[in-house]
């Protein structure tokens, strides 16, 4: 399943800076730029229908809307950060419409030396060493990293119906209401999920509200009815079919199981 990240989606005051040790994250989609930075071990990354490998001492770029994913290597340790545009706008404009060939590049020690004095342990980071360390390290991509011309009219389908999924799933989402708001035909929406996700809507909302009700499941004390209803399922029946498909365990078990 794609994971829609709507707080790395809006492209202002975004700075997200996270270390991570044995670093893997499923396929996920957001507006804002990621940064990898591995420090030790390796990373492989997929984005889109493309793998690389990320070793340490290489840095990673992912551009706007892209689908992406990683896959850790055995032992790892990476910093990675989430920026919106608002911090590199000269450098937003230079990538809009646009994707890379090689993304992976090594960044002089200067710079990546400057960025990890800057980021790592503090807390207190100024918004204007943030700003200037980001601009060191797009400075640094566009050197090394060619840029191609992509129509991106497809991809920013893609997320409009992502977020959509993301902000409507305890509703009844169907395909007709979601292409009358997004003003689109509903083969055509179903023809373009369906080849980029790789299963069709209704799946995608199934799982998707499988994965809100295990989180509620372990980290609440709601009943599973108040689940099923808070996730957008319309009986308890229902969801005890879907969740045992999805899960391969029944909704009870899993909380069990979990806690």
């Amino acid at each position: 399943m794609i994971l829609y990240q709507k707080d790395n989606s809006s492209l202002t005051q975004n700075n997200d800076i996270r270390l991570y040790t044995d670093f893997e994250y499923i396929p996920h989609l957001h507006r804002d730029f990621e940064m990898v930075y591995v420090l030790e071990g390796s990373v492989t990354a997929a984005i889109e229908e493309r793998r690389f490998t990320v070793k340490a001492g290489e840095m990673l770029l992912v551009l706007s809307n892209q689908i992406h994913s990683y896959i850790c290597d055995g032992h790892n340790k990476a910093v990675v950060h989430v920026f919106s545009a608002d911090n590199v706008p000269a450098f937003a404009r230079a990538v809009s419409g646009k994707y890379c060939n090689e993304p992976v590049f090594e960044c002089d020690p200067d710079v990546a030396g400057y960025y990890m004095s800057c980021c790592i342990g503090k807390e207190d980071r100024s918004p204007y060493a943030l700003k200037s360390y980001l601009y060191a390290i797009c400075s640094q991509f566009l050197s090394k990293c060619s840029l191609t011309e992509r129509n991106d009219a497809k991809s920013d389908i893609l997320h409009r119906m992502l977020k959509y999924v993301s902000e409507h799933f305890e509703e009844n989402v169907t395909l007709y209401k979601m292409a009358a708001e997004l003003g689109y035909e509903t083969h055509y929406l179903s023809r373009v999920f369906s080849r980029a996700v790789g299963m069709n809507i209704k799946n995608y909302i199934n799982l998707y509200r499988v994965d809100m009700a295990k989180n509620l499941l372990v980290s609440t004390n709601r009943s599973v009815t108040e689940i099923a209803l808070a996730c957008g399922f319309q009986s308890i029946r229902n969801f005890n079919r879907v969740f045992l498909s999805e899960a391969g365990v029944t909704p009870q078990d899993y909380r069990r199981t979990a806690l």
